[in-house]
């Protein structure tokens, strides 16, 4: 186009230069058509296995682009003017998504660059002073904990038979380390439940049973075929025995599922009210099985002083960001 070409109005020059772009197109159209004739060829005098040497030693292009061009030659007849007139359009649309996934990468890197920047800032927060996260075994890790000094023990053991053990250390450690009238405090599974009332009986004397009551899906008990409606929330007091002053209802209303941070995870709102009734601000909580901190955090809200314990690195790590990222109290 002449730079001196004066146009009537800024329309007339919009649709002179689309006129030109297509007919921009056409041109390079008729010429990918020469180059893939001529290629055809040149491909017919070589030998089989001479073409992608014969490539290499005189194009300026690769064999994907020879490809294109062969490909265009052979549908020439598809690519007349009317039909193929979009495609001119569509390499603008080309140079526009290109433009957009580069801009689109440029925000990708400086959203990733302040990502790190936050991670950073982070990880120099520390812990809320009230709180302490320990990684290992419940039953070492116990050994640290002095007798008599837990005011109240609230978790969600595993409830597959296998972890039997961890359930028996439960109760016996519980003993030991629950101060005169503490109570602990602990979500079950039904198939085994028999079970875990032999064992937490052998140390603790059972003070209730609270209905979880699901709500959402139901989950299939396989072995039994039974539909499971509720979790069964287990309450044992260390002796001597004392009832709680608060009335209390022993249904609780399950408020949905949340998962996102760990599979066993429980509903934080679920657990508040039991935590309010049978603890007081300023109590120690301690959490043996904390997988991804609920029962921690929900207590550290209601201010109580926390020890959360568990033997995998990744709900260590959870937990600690949980803490980080809850605003001071």
């Amino acid at each position: 186009m002449n730079e001196l070409t004066i146009y009537k109005n800024s329309i007339d020059e919009i649709n002179q230069l689309h006129k030109e772009i297509q007919q921009g197109f056409y041109n390079a159209l008729d010429k990918g058509k020469r180059i893939g004739y001529l290629l055809n060829q040149e491909k017919a005098k070589l030998k089989h296995g001479e073409w992608l040497l014969w490539i290499d030693k005189n194009l300026t292009f690769g064999e994907r682009q020879a490809q294109k061009y062969r490909f265009i030659y052979k549908n020439r007849k598809l690519l007349n003017t009317n039909s193929s007139s979009h495609l001119a359009l569509s390499s603008i649309n080309v140079a526009t998504s290109e433009i957009r996934l580069m801009k689109k990468g440029q925000k990708k890197k400086k959203i990733d660059a302040e990502n790190k920047l936050k991670e950073k800032e982070f990880e120099k927060l520390s812990l809320p002073e009230t709180v302490k996260v320990w990684k290992g075994k419940f039953k070492t890790q116990s050994k640290k904990i002095p007798s008599n000094s837990v005011d109240a023990i609230i978790t969600d053991p595993p409830y597959s038979e296998k972890y039997s053990e961890d359930w028996r250390d439960l109760s016996r450690i519980s003993k030991r380390i629950l101060k005169p009238y503490g109570f602990l405090i602990t979500y079950s599974g039904i198939l085994n439940l028999n079970k875990v009332f032999k064992t937490l009986d052998k140390n603790l004397k059972f003070y209730w049973q609270f209905i979880l009551l699901h709500s959402g899906t139901k989950q299939l008990i396989n072995p039994r075929n039974i539909f499971c409606n509720y979790k069964p929330i287990l309450v044992y007091q260390k002796e001597p025995f004392k009832r709680i002053h608060n009335k209390l209802d022993d249904l609780v209303i399950g408020s949905g599922r949340e998962k996102d941070k760990h599979p066993w995870q429980q509903a934080e709102k679920e657990i508040k009210s039991l935590i309010k009734n049978f603890t007081r601000p300023k109590d120690l909580i301690l959490d043996p099985f904390a997988g991804s901190g609920t029962i921690p955090v929900a207590c550290h809200k209601l201010k109580r002083r926390v020890l959360a314990i568990d033997d995998k690195n990744k709900n260590i790590e959870e937990i600690e960001k949980r803490f980080k990222g809850l605003k001071k109290l």
